[in-house]
């Protein structure tokens, strides 16, 4: 009898152990994936990143001038250069906010350089033409898009 009251005696202290290991992994755990999911996430520094310079990674791998004329193959339009984003118009002294190649907008009268190469012509209602000078033709047209309600 006594090695039954023995063996009863013990089963309490293999249960307190037990429940001791079991917390401690279950702590352990739980702290674990917590720090892993605080290290996971990218600073917000690197989240914003630009695309790679494809033209000074041609060059790095040794690519000579054939890179420049690539680049200038696949230059994009020039409307999707120019960004209207207001206009003032009020005859002669017309007014339109033009964003050039993604910069903040600015604001441009008839007659005055948007960028090289290419001159306000005219500015009227929701429209803007512009040029190679104020002399040859329109060579291209902007428009505001149209209001939604």
């Amino acid at each position: 009898m006594a090695s039954l009251r023995q063996t009863l005696a013990r089963w309490p202290t293999a249960l307190v152990w037990g429940l001791v290991g079991f917390s401690s992994v279950a702590w352990w755990l739980q702290v674990r994936t917590t720090h892993a999911a605080n290290t996971l996430a990218p600073p917000a520094a690197m989240a914003a990143t630009s695309p790679p310079d494809t033209g000074a990674i041609a060059r790095l791998l040794g690519a000579g001038a054939r890179s420049n004329t690539v680049a200038a193959a696949v230059a994009p339009p020039a409307s999707s250069r120019f960004v209207i984003v207001g206009i003032a118009a009020s005859g002669a002294n017309s007014v339109a906010l033009i964003a050039v190649d993604g910069k903040p907008a600015k604001p441009f009268v008839v007659g005055a350089e948007a960028t090289s190469g290419w001159v306000i012509k005219s500015i009227s209602g929701r429209r803007v033409e512009l040029g190679t000078s104020l002399q040859a033709p329109v060579s291209l047209t902007l428009e505001l898009p149209a209001k939604t309600n």
